[in-house]
């Protein structure tokens, strides 16, 4: 007798109910943006906190710097004289050179250089180097600004030098000329309209600054980005 073949139809019909409809795909490709949409800010919020982190360490490393240098006999108390800094607040990393200045010279002036000749930094160490800072002010090695006011050459007592900045992140100069002396006009000043500030995010923008007395404190902007509250 002959065999006679059915076609399977009942299989046929079971594999193609278990796919998924076109419906169904759509829903599933919703929830997953909307679960995007939710966690990417998150995500975001926790990679700035880390490098908010990271700007604090570096501060309190170079807290350590200072109080280091301010420890020895012939520095007690003090901070670095402002021509032995270049008479400008922020310069580049030591032995960096301006690519689009060709009188720049290899830097020899700023806290970081005068630091990495006292042998307590390095002209290459990255507790220089803020990670929120813009990739242009990375480049240069250094995105710290730093005092030279002149009444930080004397000791200071301990509630005064509670309340003034010593270093602090920097979004309002340009380098100055390497190897060269400031004060500097007003061209190496950002312009309002093209800065770009630390830390902006969730809870609005401020700045990590280290204080003479070694503490490290964030200040956030107001609206204006100005003055801090």
């Amino acid at each position: 007798m002959r065999d006679i073949c059915y076609p399977a139809v009942g299989h046929a019909a079971i594999a193609l109910r278990s796919g998924f409809s076109l419906t169904e795909l759509l829903v599933v490709i919703t929830i997953i943006a909307t679960l995007a949409m939710l966690l990417s800010p998150a995500v975001l919020h926790s990679r700035a906190s880390a490098r908010r982190t990271q700007c604090t360490n570096n501060l309190h490393e170079i807290g350590i710097m200072m109080q280091s240098y301010q420890n020895t006999t012939l520095t007690a108390g003090m901070f670095p004289r402002a021509d032995t800094l270049g008479n400008y607040n922020y310069r580049m990393a030591p032995g960096k050179r301006d690519a689009r200045d060709p009188r720049s010279l290899p830097e020899k002036y700023g806290l970081q250089a005068y630091f990495t000749r006292k042998k307590l930094t390095s002209k290459d160490s990255p507790v220089w180097i803020c990670p929120s800072e813009p990739e242009w002010m990375r480049e240069h090695g250094n995105t710290y600004s730093f005092s030279t006011a002149t009444m930080y050459e004397k000791k200071l007592e301990v509630g005064g030098a509670a309340r003034h900045w010593a270093v602090w992140e920097n979004y309002i100069l340009y380098p100055g000329t390497p190897g060269f002396r400031g004060p500097f006009g007003p061209g190496y000043t950002i312009p309002v309209d093209q800065r770009e500030y630390p830390h902006t995010g969730w809870g609005g923008s401020g700045r990590n600054v280290l204080f003479l007395d070694g503490h490290v404190e964030y200040l956030p902007f107001v609206e204006n980005f100005g003055v801090e509250d």
